[in-house]
C-alpha cells in the first residue's frame, strides 16, 4: 500500500493518480469545515475543490505531515468560506463600551442528539453560525477568529455570546434544554 509521503512526492511531480488519492484523503474534512461556515452544500463543495486545487497547483504548499496538511487545507477553506460570506455582506457588531461576562461552564447534559444541535446551529443567522463553528468545531480561539474575520477581539466575544444565546433559545424551544449564557 502506498504511503502518504509517496502520494505527496508524486503530487509534486504532477501525477494525476496521486492527486486524486490526495483529494480523497482530505475532501470530506475540508468540505465539512466549509459547509459549517457557509451552510450551503454546493458552495462548500466548490470551496473544498478550490482549496485542494490551490495546494495541488502550488507544490510548495504540500506538506509531508498529513495532520499539518489537513490543517493547512482547512485554514484555506475556512478563509475562502469567510471571504464568500463577506461578499454576502456579513456584518458583525462591535461591542459597546460595556463588556459582557461570558459563562464558559459546560451546559448540563440533556437528551439532545448531535444532529439536533447541528440542525439548531445550521438554522442560526450566518454570523452566529460562523462564530460558533470557528470556536467550537474548528477550535480557533478569539484572537484567531478576530484575525480571520478582520474584526476586534471584543466583537468576537460579543458575537460568540450572542450566538450561544441564540443557540440556547433554539434548543430550549426544541426540548426545553438550557445552556449557560
Amino acid at each position: 500500500m502506498e504511503g502518504y509521503s509517496d502520494i505527496v512526492r508524486r503530487c509534486r511531480a504532477g501525477d494525476r493518480d496521486a492527486q486524486m488519492r490526495f483529494y480523497s484523503l482530505f475532501c470530506n474534512k475540508v468540505f465539512g469545515s466549509s459547509l459549517r461556515i457557509l451552510g450551503d452544500r454546493m458552495e462548500a463543495e466548490e470551496v473544498m475543490q478550490e482549496s485542494i486545487l490551490k495546494v495541488l497547483t502550488r507544490p510548495e504548499l504540500l506538506n509531508d505531515d498529513p495532520g499539518r496538511m489537513e490543517a493547512i487545507l482547512r485554514r484555506i477553506a475556512i478563509n475562502h468560506s469567510i471571504d464568500l460570506c463577506r461578499r454576502r455582506r456579513l456584518e458583525t457588531v462591535e461591542l459597546s463600551s460595556r463588556h459582557e461576562r461570558l459563562d464558559e461552564e459546560e451546559p448540563e447534559t440533556a437528551p439532545l442528539t448531535m444532529d439536533e444541535v447541528r440542525t439548531a446551529i445550521d438554522n442560526l443567522p450566518q454570523g452566529c453560525r460562523i462564530i460558533l463553528n470557528l470556536k467550537l468545531v474548528e477550535g480557533y480561539d478569539n484572537e484567531e477568529i478576530a484575525e480571520i474575520l478582520d474584526v476586534s477581539d471584543s466583537a468576537v466575544r460579543t458575537q460568540y455570546s450572542r450566538a450561544r444565546r441564540k443557540l440556547a433559545e433554539a434548543l430550549k424551544k426544541r426540548k426545553g434544554y438550557e445552556i449557560g449564557a
